[in-house]
């Protein structure tokens, strides 16, 4: 019994400290703060208008360990139905995708976080976003959702997930 007890504390404690850090609210807020910006960053400032230097600034927020973190085969991205199993295979497509575009410009009126530690945050938003073709075409506007998980690796904050599902 004895043995039990002391297994069930060790998991309760476990938990707590992966899990529910004793962060007060100021902290929190500090956090948020901090993948706000990386957030708006990515998603908005980077989009802007592509050039030479876009693939490397968007997948610059990219956890550049996250395959190795997956133990059954990694999902770096999901788009909708797609999986995109590698960050190599993103930048594949991400690359792509920057080739056939001069811009995305993106709005996000709702944003939330839930910050899971000091070191991992969950953000979950809804925007719109067109897409500017290099032949100038533009297509949508389209709704998005996306949730993110960022991880603080080396004093930046990095996407280990996202998941982005949008309709036209």
């Amino acid at each position: 019994m004895k043995k039990l007890i002391s297994l069930f504390a060790a998991a309760i404690l476990l938990v707590t400290i992966n899990y529910g850090q004793n962060l007060t609210d100021a902290q929190k807020a500090s956090i948020v703060s901090e993948v706000q910006a990386a957030s708006k960053k990515f998603w908005i400032d980077n989009n802007r208008s592509y050039n030479g230097e876009s693939l490397k600034e968007s997948m610059a927020y990219i956890d550049e360990n996250n395959d190795r973190l997956w133990q059954t085969g990694p999902a770096t991205i999901s788009l909708n139905t797609t999986l995109v199993k590698s960050r190599a295979d993103w930048e594949n497509i991400w690359g792509q995708i920057i080739d056939s575009r001069s811009s995305t410009n993106i709005t996000i009126p709702e944003d939330y976080f839930a910050v899971i530690s000091d070191a991992c945050v969950l953000e979950v938003n809804k925007g719109e976003f067109t897409i500017t073709e290099k032949g100038g075409n533009t297509i949508g506007p389209m709704t998005m959702v996306n949730t993110i998980l960022w991880i603080k690796r080396d004093g930046k904050w990095k996407i280990l997930h996202c998941h982005e599902s949008y309709e036209q």
